[in-house]
């Protein structure tokens, strides 16, 4: 059988899962800071907002491993093994190039009209 390890299949789910987690949680703290007034647009000079975004990266950097530690603990109360179950071998068939061709396509092609109807 070919195709790409497990693990980093897995990987690539949980980070597809948790990207837009961590995505809402940065907006939340977006909001929250600007409802206190904070503002990066005008009197702070480069290196204050510098120090100010790295402080936001920090804040959502632990908040998201406090999450993760959170999901982990909670996978393995529901008795995960370390292997995400799979009900069926799957392969890359005919099909799949066909839709894969395809959909890019039709997103495309969809652009292209959505641009002209403007």
């Amino acid at each position: 059988m070919t195709g790409a390890p497990r693990f980093l299949l897995e990987v690539g789910q949980f980070l597809y899962r948790y990207l837009f987690v961590v995505s809402e949680e940065a907006q939340h703290m977006r909001k929250a800071a600007a409802a206190r007034g904070a503002s990066v647009q005008g009197w702070l000079s480069q290196r204050q907002r510098f120090r100010a975004s790295a402080g936001a990266l920090a804040v959502l950097f632990a908040r998201s491993y406090g999450r993760a530690e959170d999901v982990h603990r909670a996978m393995l109360a529901r008795g995960f093994q370390g292997q995400l179950p799979s009900l069926e071998t799957s392969y890359f068939g005919r099909v799949d190039l066909i839709f894969a061709i395809i959909a890019p396509v039709a997103v495309f092609a969809l652009r292209i009209v959505a641009e002209r109807v403007r």
